[in-house]
């Protein structure tokens, strides 16, 4: 489902809503940072290879694995949901964003 554009900043809060705005299954990572909790998300697109999300809430950082495409995104300083379509993680200083679509496309700019 389609829904309205929401923003949030990067928290363990907004876990669950990026899981549901992408269609992918979320898990607890095997690992911590610094105590704190490292999320692991799986989008099977059709047809494409499966692409990897993992947020580190604590350290405002999302890593996505595609293929053979890895991207690390830091900084990261909200997040804008658009349910059934895409995720994008935005920075201001240095400006930049990391997208990852529902359909398994990746893209970023620094």
């Amino acid at each position: 489902m389609v829904g309205e554009r929401e923003e949030s900043p990067l928290t363990e809060a907004v876990v669950p809503r990026i899981s549901a705005a992408l269609g992918a299954t979320a898990e607890l990572a095997e690992f911590q940072v610094h105590g704190q909790a490292v999320h692991r998300l799986r989008l099977r697109p059709p047809g494409k290879p499966e692409v990897l999300l993992t947020l580190w809430p604590s350290l405002g950082r999302a890593d996505v694995l595609a293929g053979d495409y890895y991207a690390v995104f830091k900084g990261v300083q909200r997040v804008l949901l658009f349910p059934g379509q895409e995720v994008i993680f935005q920075r201001d200083a240095p400006r930049g964003f990391l997208l990852v679509s529902c359909q398994g496309r990746v893209a970023t700019a620094s």
